[in-house]
């Protein structure tokens, strides 16, 4: 992973420049065009899904296109719903990773510089556990959280049970995998929201900056991969193409803007 995020990278650097997205505050959200964006996508294929299929059908084509999009090697999904008759075929493109560069206001002490891979997820500890400086035991600690405190993973260090999480908008650092748990349980592909560091466009609410807390330029990849469908029945078509992105297992969401500076 970490020769794969160096070439995604120098490639990023060297081809078209990485976007930078300016983050790091207490309230941040994604800004009204990129939402507006997204919602129309994703009324779009619910529109198109409700003109041919059951509810039942409906269920069933979103799971299975988020375990198609799970597996790299899966690159053809089809149906047909037994209540309407209606066909469905899906056709995966290859996955993309994605390459960006997020500022984001953080305690001095993180270390920031390791492989990231973004998320954007709502965790709990499931204990008490320390928050490190580093993606280590022996990191220095720099905090610490008590069993249900809530907060939100940003990042995944790739190949390594360790995450980079935040509170408040601020990276706070490092916990380990073993004694957290996700907050979410299963959201469909339609129901999930964008993840707000990886896209270009934001609203940040900017508070005075504490003398421990800096802005640090965090570096990661992101998940996504294309997808194409068609829906039939008796020479009626409808068909579109879009992009998904990974948050984390099993959790994708639409892609409202061109994906950008692709290596996959």
């Amino acid at each position: 992973m970490r020769f794969k995020l160096q070439v995604l990278l120098f490639a990023c650097f060297t081809l078209s420049g990485c976007q930078i997205l300016q983050t790091g505050s207490k309230i941040e959200a994604i800004s009204n065009e990129v939402m507006l964006s997204h919602a129309r996508k994703v009324q779009r294929i619910s529109d198109d899904i409700d003109l041919f299929f059951s509810q039942q059908e409906r269920d069933k084509l979103l799971k299975q296109l988020v375990k198609g999009l799970e597996n790299e090697r899966s690159h053809r999904l089809s149906g047909i719903d037994s209540q309407t008759a209606s066909r469905w075929e899906i056709e995966l493109e290859p996955t993309e990773w994605l390459a960006i560069d997020v500022q984001r206001q953080a305690i001095d002490k993180v270390d920031e510089l390791q492989d990231f891979e973004f998320m954007d997820v709502p965790y709990r500890a499931t204990t008490t556990l320390n928050i490190r400086h580093q993606p280590l035991v022996t990191g220095t600690k720099l905090g610490a959280l008590k069993r249900g405190d809530v907060f939100n993973v940003i990042a995944k260090v790739s190949e390594q049970p360790w995450y980079l999480v935040s509170q408040n908008g601020v990276i706070k650092g490092y916990v380990h995998s073993n004694y957290v748990a996700s907050n979410i349980s299963y959201r469909d592909l339609l129901s999930t929201q964008p993840n707000p560091l990886t896209t270009p466009k934001y609203i940040t609410h900017n508070e005075s900056f504490g003398s421990q807390r800096v802005d640090k330029k965090i570096t990661g990849i992101f998940t996504c991969r294309q997808f194409r469908y068609l829906f039939s029945k008796q020479g009626n078509t409808q068909q579109g193409t879009y992009t998904a992105c990974r948050k984390q297992k099993e959790t994708w969401y639409i892609e409202p803007t061109a994906a950008r500076s692709k290596y996959g």
